[in-house]
């Protein structure tokens, strides 16, 4: 009985396009798992790139303030070098 079914069952359901359909997303599927993995690994190294890169910048900035610093106090002690003597009420140099 199903061998004589079995043509007119064809007609109504061919399982061959679901099948091939199937096989198509699941390719797409996979595809997009390693885009989205790779993707999350690029972002995870932009990311610590980034944080890398702002750490510089505040050690940088650090060496800045201290540069601007030590400028000022050698440029007050040289203030303090060149008023010396005419602050004592010297001349020019030691006698």
């Amino acid at each position: 009985m199903r061998g004589l079914l079995r043509p007119v069952q064809k007609l109504f359901w061919n399982p061959t396009p679901m099948i091939s359909a199937l096989s198509r997303q699941s390719d797409l599927n996979t595809y997009t798992v390693h885009l989205l993995h790779n993707l999350v690994v690029e972002m995870t190294r932009l990311n610590l790139e980034v944080q890398e890169l702002k750490n510089r910048a505040l050690e940088l900035q650090g060496r800045v303030e201290m540069q601007a610093r030590r400028e000022k106090t050698l440029e007050a002690m040289l203030d303090l070098r060149d008023r010396g003597p005419q602050a004592r009420g010297g001349g020019d140099g030691p006698s």
